[in-house]
């Protein structure tokens, strides 16, 4: 050997720094193979529980790793705007179809999507596809995981705002069951996300009361409950809440505010406060809607309103006009704007109409959360709550979704506008910076609101 080595002409030391490096790359390439991984296939250990009652929604005790991933991307927002469009649009339809004759309609997409972006972060492939399809993404396999990365980021990017004031607020709480062995990564990656994570029986009568008062503060007492009912069995239960009041850039004056008749479908009326305003707004009109784009002090948000220019319509019959919420294709006109004083509410259970939309398969099979615990959830409810108040100074609103488991196995418009929203109208209030949709609805007869 040592006349081989001669020949190679090595030395023995430095055969030995060749060993060392050898050794240190075998190494360096059995950790990179360990964190290549897939995390899923070996679960972690059980989680022990942490703080009782979270009420500040930070980072907590995330690893290092956990961070880079929270950290948002840049947000595409007209693309997110589309997809929350198409889910608002589809949420409105099938909640109208549900209820008697013309019935009013209101729904949050930005509150129900970013709630569910973050139990993606324990799903398998086949439910992160279908809350991606569910959501309005569509049915790219190899886009869904990017889709609904940047709807967190959206959500993530919202809740630093929140922190920093401003007229929208945003906040996630995940409460989970310590029968359900929650994994610990999976708790730091909720908590980056932007998400206070507590764990508690959720059998308890006082678990459900925390979660209620959590909402009613996080809405500032608009929605004072979200749950109505004691679950049974239920393994988690993940909640988005989300409250936003300013006032209009160009406030009405009260002065101007007169009784007038609003039209309903089937050649019905009721009286109704009408506010009334002239000067340039920003319009949209072809030969049957007119659109209205009002601006709040606040540059971020805008309120759309679409209505029709003569026979009320069902809100089926705004199809046509349902992209014009985005707010796409309107010009700076003069003209003049009536519009109703009005309130609108709702409590929904929208896991069927989820289910409509594709998620029913997914959320059905065994292990499609199995990335948050180590015992097997099934969503079982979806619960909705929103509140909607406007008036000459401005619109207060707020939102909030519950997700719960349970352990088991254009056209060239006139020079001057005149809108008169004295008939069902469909609207949209949204955050243009994130691409959200904060609300969305039908309106088929305006509820008074109380000063």
């Amino acid at each position: 050997m040592r006349q081989l080595l001669a020949k190679c002409g090595l030395s023995r030391e430095l055969l030995r720094a060749v060993a060392a490096l050898a050794a240190a790359m075998a190494v360096i390439a059995s950790s990179w193979l360990e964190a290549q991984a897939e995390p899923s296939e070996t679960p972690p250990s059980v989680t022990v529980a942490t703080a009782k009652h979270p009420t500040d929604p930070k980072p907590g005790n995330a690893t290092q790793e956990d961070s880079k991933q929270a950290d948002f991307k840049p947000v595409d927002s007209t693309r997110l705007l589309d997809r929350q469009l198409r889910l608002g649009n589809n949420l409105v339809e099938k909640l109208a179809d549900k209820k008697p004759g013309q019935a009013n309609v209101v729904a949050s997409p930005a509150s129900l999507a970013i709630v569910f972006s973050l139990l993606d972060l324990g799903a398998n492939d086949q439910m992160r596809l279908a809350i991606a399809r569910t959501l309005g993404f569509g049915d790219a396999k190899e886009t869904a995981k990017r889709d609904l990365e940047t709807l967190r980021s959206a959500g993530t990017s919202v809740v630093r705002r929140s922190s920093a004031g401003g007229p929208l607020a945003l906040a996630n709480l995940i409460v989970i069951d310590p029968a359900s062995q929650p994994y610990q990564p999976t708790l730091d990656r909720l908590s980056a996300a932007g998400a206070a994570v507590s764990i508690e029986d959720i059998g308890k009568p006082e678990t459900i009361a925390h979660i209620n008062d959590w909402v009613k503060d996080q809405t500032r007492g608009l929605i004072p409950t979200v749950i109505e009912e004691r679950p049974d069995k239920a393994g988690i239960v993940a909640v988005n809440a989300l409250y936003f009041k300013d006032r209009w850039k160009a406030p009405f004056d009260p002065a101007s505010t007169r009784d007038e008749q609003f039209h309903m479908p089937g050649g019905k009326s009721t009286p109704v406060r009408m506010m009334h305003a002239d000067g340039h707004f920003t319009f949209r009109q072809d030969g049957k809607f007119v659109a209205v784009e009002l601006p709040y002090a606040s540059e971020d948000y805008r309120l759309v309103i679409v209505t029709s220019k003569d026979a009320p319509l069902g809100v089926h019959e705004f199809a046509g006009a349902a992209s014009w919420l985005g707010g796409q294709g309107f010009s700076m006109l003069e003209g003049e704007v009536a519009m109703p004083r009005f309130s609108a509410s709702s409590s929904e259970e929208l896991l069927p109409i989820l289910d409509a939309l594709g998620l029913e398969t997914a959320r059905k099979a065994p292990g499609a959360l199995k990335g948050l615990a180590a015992i097997s959830q099934s969503i079982s409810e979806v619960l909705q709550k929103t509140e909607l108040r406007i008036n000459e100074e401005g619109t207060e609103a707020a939102a909030a979704t519950a997700v719960i488991t349970t352990r088991s196995a254009a056209a060239t418009p006139s020079e001057y506008v005149k809108m008169i929203v004295d008939k069902p109208f469909m609207f949209a209030l949204r955050d243009r910076r994130a691409g959200l949709v904060l609300l969305q609805g039908y309106v088929a007869e305006p509820a008074s609101v109380t000063d």
